[in-house]
């Protein structure tokens, strides 16, 4: 899971709905102008509402899509604040500020993101990744290891426990 693997197609009709109903919360389209349109609706609609948590994970999900971390960062952070629960929310928060290399606040993301959803193997995975750029190579091999627990088959995860067990040495 990262954020671009959460913005999905949208059904036919979205921009009607959104526009008749508020609290109708199509995911963005997945690129051109659609997503260029999205994101000035989501941004209209929380000149409403602002505390409408799905309008600022979906906006900061279209933005993410578009290279617009910083501008994503704002609005999975609003998200984030508005339902601490969210776990979705904070996850997508921790691979932006990974990305930006931001690894503490990433990590403290990460760490949120594993107590609201023990199973999440890609949590722990990408918790681990941040781990071991940090140097905390024991940390990450107990991350990767929980990772295979949830998904045994995951090359990636095995490929990442293999590397930081060796420099954990």
């Amino acid at each position: 899971m990262s954020s671009h693997d959460n913005v999905q197609t949208p059904a036919a009709g979205w921009k009607p709905a959104l526009h008749q109903n508020k609290n109708c919360w199509p995911a963005a389209a997945e690129g051109g102008s659609e997503q260029s349109e999205a994101i000035a609706l989501y941004g209209q609609t929380l000149a409403l509402p602002p505390d409408n948590t799905l309008a600022h994970f979906n906006l900061a999900n279209a933005l993410s899509a578009q290279g617009r971390g910083a501008e994503a960062l704002d609005r999975y952070r609003a998200a984030a604040r508005l339902r601490p629960e969210f776990a979705e929310a904070r996850y997508n928060l921790a691979l932006e500020l990974a990305r930006r290399g931001e690894m503490a606040d990433a990590l403290a993301q990460f760490a949120e993101v594993v107590r609201l959803q023990a199973a999440l193997a890609e949590a722990r995975y990408n918790r681990g990744v941040a781990l071991a750029k940090a140097r905390r190579y024991a940390e990450a091999v107990c991350q990767f290891q929980e990772s295979l627990k949830f998904q045994p088959d995951n090359p990636a995860a095995r490929s990442a426990l293999e590397r930081a067990a060796r420099l954990e040495r």
